[in-house]
């Protein structure tokens, strides 16, 4: 699978989820694209999926194996609140509390199969955290992930010595 196939992949796994809780998933292009989409629509959960990058797997990357990082991060916004961390524990205009939103999209994001003829199928789940901005204006949660991939082969013979 290549990247846009997995980005793909993760995003529409997610949206009957999001869909059931109100919300909406989207693929982030970069950093600045993410954070314009966090900041709209407090109240309603969001979910933004983005390509994170890709380690060597091993000592020597002749074997063509990478683990590539995957981020999901489950947000609200952040509405106007006398006790604005009511709504990560209690929820918010009858919808679930942040934490839970974030479970739910951790648990999909663990369940995942992806093409097994490709990657090793099932994702490493690396680290869930609190989603920093300096700014600090949305309540949002990461979902951190890895699925371990073989680089396709390439032609040898297309190799220049220099």
């Amino acid at each position: 699978m290549t990247i846009a196939e997995q980005l793909t992949f993760t995003a529409e796994a997610l949206k009957p989820w999001a869909k059931e809780n109100k919300g909406r998933v989207e693929i982030a292009k970069d950093a600045v694209h993410l954070l314009g989409m966090l900041a709209t629509t407090p109240g309603a959960p969001r979910v933004v999926v983005m390509f994170d990058g890709e380690d060597k797997r091993g000592e020597y990357e002749e074997l063509g194996r990478v683990d590539r990082k995957f981020m999901v991060i489950v947000s609200r916004g952040r509405g106007f609140s006398l006790d604005p961390a009511k709504t990560l524990v209690e929820g918010e205009a009858g919808g679930k509390a942040l934490y839970d939103l974030y479970e739910g999209a951790r648990e999909i994001v663990r369940g995942l199969v992806f093409d097994r003829n490709t990657t090793e199928g099932i994702p490493n789940f690396t680290q869930g955290m609190r989603f920093n901005l300096e700014e600090n204006t949305v309540d949002a949660l990461q979902i951190n992930f890895t699925i371990g991939v073989q680089l396709p082969l390439h032609n040898q013979e297309e190799n220049v010595e220099v």
